[in-house]
This record gives structure tokens, sequence and C-alpha cells, in this order.
């Protein structure tokens, strides 16, 4: 009946040509069956949103899983999003992990139905409701799915991993407790060679003996104290005998920690991770100091790694932090007009790769002037190929590097020679 009177409403019109009097009295019908077309259409888009459906294939899952979820139904905005929201929160505005429909954080596709995965889902434990939210807004479509998030066992940042070479008859210490994520958690040796030691708070010890010179591979177990779960990892250490060290690589990094790590969510942690997924053996740090609390995160980083790190330059943006045993850090440019905010042009410090025989290098970092600037410039509105060069030209930062390599190096002018400089 729908589409009869639709069809004939439209020849009826057609069929008004000049005829007052016919169009008046058609319309009343002519608005009777448009009122039915929307009611009718109201009632198709009130369907589409009650019918929308999200699942799931389980209904818990431990931190850190991926979590797919299915969904159908949908109006097909660009903007249409799921969420998740903790059970015991009413929907609205606040921290929570979503995407929209495409599966990014970036709007588009138009999608009615299909699957989104949230990747390494590491929320707290506890109940959630996944809402299916439309078109960048909190008006929920459909039923929520309530899944449970269990605690995972404890995570290693990576599952393999080297620590400084010993030397035998020689005191070895160190630490491992960085390389875990969780902090409730106790350590201890699994498997590897007797004579080091694991203790519960990520402590390790020892003295290897002559029958220990080569590579040396230890399981670790971590245990989370209050769920008992754990997990492996190995760990490398290499031993010499006395008079026969030897570093045959070194990797060495520069960091910008932005402001100290404080600017972004789980900064600290996010920088020690860095760290250890670089296995960097000696780091320059840039934007070392946190001005607010009066921190030199380098120390921290240091501490926790069990490395060493510059202690001359704790009240600097520049810090230097290592594996290896840092023996002198007198290696400083002194101030000038190249200076970054405060301390000195350059922090440098010698480190001892081996005793026995000696070998040393020299690393120096620096953090340089922003404004002047070339690759500053050259995202400007207008930059051309001779303005960028004219802002780098202006920057003086050969100059400043020429600074730092040549005369001006305190306790040891020029540079020293005799030990690699980076």
């Amino acid at each position: 009946m729908y589409s009869n009177r639709w069809s004939k409403s439209r020849m009826l019109v057609r069929g008004m040509q000049g005829n007052r009097l016919q169009r008046a009295c058609l319309l009343p019908y002519i608005a009777a069956t448009v009122g039915i077309i929307a009611s009718v259409s109201d009632a198709l888009t009130s369907v589409a949103v009650g019918s929308v459906k999200i699942s799931m294939h389980k209904e818990a899952y431990e931190q850190g899983e991926d979590i797919t979820v299915k969904f159908s139904g949908g109006p097909g905005n660009a903007a249409d999003w799921i969420r998740f929201f903790p059970a015991s929160k009413s929907i609205g505005p606040g921290n929570g992990i979503w995407l929209y429909t495409n599966g990014t954080k970036a709007k588009g596709g138009n999608a009615r139905s299909g699957s989104i995965t949230f990747a390494n889902v590491a929320i707290a434990p506890g109940e959630y409701d996944i809402r299916f939210l439309e078109n960048n807004g909190y008006k929920a479509l459909g039923e929520p799915v309530r899944v449970t998030i269990t605690p995972g066992p404890p995570k290693w940042v990576v599952s393999e991993f080297r620590r400084r070479h010993g030397v035998v008859g020689t005191a070895y210490s160190g630490k491992i407790v960085a390389y875990v994520t969780d902090r409730n958690v106790t350590f201890r040796k699994r498997a590897g060679p007797v004579w080091l030691t694991v203790l519960p708070d990520g402590t390790i010890k020892g003295e290897p003996k002559p029958s220990d010179v080569g590579r040396n591979t230890f399981t670790l177990r971590v245990t989370d104290s209050a769920t008992s779960l754990h997990a492996d990892a190995t760990m490398t250490i290499e031993v010499f005998a006395q008079g026969k060290e030897s570093v045959r690589h070194l990797k060495v990094m520069s960091f910008n920690l932005l402001g100290a790590l404080s600017v972004m969510d789980n900064g600290y942690r996010k920088g020690l991770n860095a760290i250890i997924l670089s296995d960097a053996d000696i780091i320059g740090t840039q934007e070392s100091f946190h001005r607010t609390i009066k921190v030199y995160v380098p120390e921290k980083l240091a501490s926790d790694l069990g490395w060493y790190y510059n202690k001359a330059a704790t009240n600097s943006t520049q810090g230097i932090i290592s594996r290896y045993p840092i023996v002198d850090s007198g290696y400083d440019v002194g101030e000038g007009p190249h200076d970054w905010r405060v301390g000195r042009l350059a922090h440098g410090s010698k480190i001892r790769l081996a005793s026995k025989p000696s070998k040393d290098v020299i690393v120096a970092t620096c953090h340089l002037v922003s404004e002047p600037y070339g690759p500053y410039a050259a995202y400007r509105s207008g930059a051309t190929a001779a303005s960028v060069l004219a802002a780098e030209k202006k920057s003086d930062r050969d100059e400043a590097i020429a600074k730092i390599m040549g005369k001006k190096m305190r306790g040891c002018s020029p540079m020293p020679t005799e030990s690699p400089s980076f």
C-alpha cells in the first residue's frame, strides 16, 4: 500500500497542470502521503540504531592481550567509535581506550559492520563495558558487552638481555629490576652458573671463577607477589680471565628526554624501556633535569639500571649514563653563547670499558640552542632553501661542535687522542 500510494501521488502531481481547484483538493492527500513516508523513514532509522550489536569471542582477557571486537548494524558514520568504560562508571568523557570503527584513531571508513582489534590492552584489572558510540559523541547504540580484565603474569621488557662483562676473581654486582615493568614482584635464578646469586629484590652479585670464563647464560624468573603468576627471561654475562678483558662492540646513543620524561603519560617507564630496547652501552642525554621537582633523571635511570652516571652534571640539562664505570667526569666545555639554559656547553666523561688491558673512551653530550635552527626554519610557512641555510649558519652549531672537540676541554686540552672520543 505504501509504494502504491507513493506512485499514485507522483502521477497525480504530474497531472496537476493549470487546475488550481484540482491542486487544492489534492494537497491534503499529498501531505498525508508525505507524513506516511516520514514516519516510515523514522521507523527504519530507529530499527537500524536499535540493531547495533557488538561481540567478542570470550568474556575474560589477561592484561596485555589483544581484544578483537566485532560489530554490526551501525549507522555508518565516519566517526562512530567503540570504547571501554569501567563498569562502575557512567558514559562520558574521561580516560579510556577507544578506536573508530575503522580500527584507528583517525575517523573514516563509514563501516556499518566489521571488527577492530585493541592491541596489548594494558588497562587495570576489573570489569568493563564495551560500548558502540555514535559519531564522536556519547550516545550509546545497542547494548554494551561486559568484559573482565584479569591480572596477567609480570612482563619483562625484553625476553633476552646482556649485562656488563665480568672478570675472574673480581666481585660483580648489578640490578635487573628495571627489566620488568611490574613493581610488586620477586626475582630468582632458575638456571645458570652457580657463581651468580639473584636476590628477591632483583640485585645480582657474585664472583666468577676460572671455570666460568666464556659466555654465561642464566634463566631468570620474576613472580607476581599477589597472584604467583610468573615469567622467565634469559640473561647473559661474558666472563674474562684477568688481563684478558675485551670489549669488541660498543653502542653509543643520544637520548633527548623531552622535559626530563615528564611531558608524556608514564614517561619515566617509557624512557627506561627505550634504553633497554636499544641495548645501548653509553647514553648521552639532553633535557635531563626536572626543574619543578628538582630531579636529575640520569641519576635515577642509572640507579634503576644498576649503571653509572656523570655526577658532575647534576644541575644540567645534559647527562651521561653508562653500563661501564665512569672514572672521570671532568671533561666539560666552559660557558658561552651556545649554552642551553643552564650549565656548560657540553659535559664529558671518561668511561673505562676494560681494566686489564686498559681501554677507555671519552663521551661528551651537548644540547645546542634551538633558535635559530635549520630544521625548525624548514617547516615554517614560506621557507626556502636559502632561508633554511641562513638559519642554520646563524645557529653556529658547527662552531659549537668544534669548540667541544677543540682546546676548551677542561681537565684535558685538547681532547685526548689516546682514547676514542664520541
